[in-house]
């Protein structure tokens, strides 16, 4: 019996505690690059890499044919924005590689306390660094 309550109570423990939280790096939920975006991300079967396949299949990056720079920019609901800009190089014969920086945030936000006065601007940003490397090893695999 003890140890049916225990296993009980165990249960109950993980269910309240799984909405606890947030989701880290939310900002790269947005998603990148016109073509993909279109695509509903489903850019895994894709035979012609682009800048964006370090963030959505970066085994893609030996495909590339020569460098690819890649900048985008997105205005979001509420103030925000999401930013990137990234190089993608082929390293003949079996590689690929790839830096990339994305920026999100919002700026100048009014901020008001409980009272409704006025506290001035609010700005947040948040990055991400992607660093890709990708080699094929036989053909068709990466």
């Amino acid at each position: 019996m003890k140890k049916i309550l225990i296993i009980f109570l165990f249960i109950i423990e993980i269910s309240l505690a799984q909405n606890q939280g947030s989701m880290p790096a939310s900002f790269l939920r947005v998603g990148m690059g016109a073509r993909e975006m279109g695509m509903a991300g489903a850019t895994m079967a894709m035979t012609k890499p682009d800048a964006m396949s370090f963030f959505y299949n970066p085994a893609q990056l030996p495909l590339l044919e020569s460098r690819t720079v890649g900048f985008g920019y997105q205005f979001l609901a509420l103030d925000r924005m999401v930013s990137h800009i990234g190089v993608s190089l082929p390293l003949k014969p079996t590689g690929g590689f790839s830096v990339n920086w994305i920026h999100s945030g919002y700026r100048d936000v009014r901020s008001y306390n409980s009272y409704g006065e006025d506290t001035g601007e609010i700005n947040n940003g948040n990055e991400a660094f992607y660093v890709s490397f990708s080699q094929s090893f036989k053909e068709r695999v990466y």
